[in-house]
């Protein structure tokens, strides 16, 4: 991209290239760069939260738990704990 091609929109980061990290797969040690969100990531492990709502979160185990949120299940699969949630056992 040439100077004069360049658009300032303001933002400090907004005309820098994006570019996906590669992580290790914690269920296969295959890349998984191809999740640019961790939270969608199945190689890592996961807690299924719920709220004073009862509404329920799929949360990676890595992150802190929010504020008003407790685990209900996990840590385990991303697939294991949608089957959970899927599955009506927290409601």
């Amino acid at each position: 991209m040439f100077d004069s091609e360049i658009q300032d929109s303001g933002s400090p980061t907004a005309d820098l290239p994006t570019r996906a990290v590669a992580t290790p797969s914690v269920e296969t040690g295959k890349d998984s760069s191809q999740y640019l969100n961790p939270f969608d990531d199945p190689g890592h492990l996961f807690l299924v939260l719920i709220n004073e709502e009862q509404q329920l979160s799929l949360w990676p185990e890595f992150a802190a738990v929010p504020a008003g949120w407790r685990p209900v299940f996990g840590p385990q699969a991303r697939n294991h704990c949608l089957e959970q949630i899927e599955s009506g056992a927290f409601a």
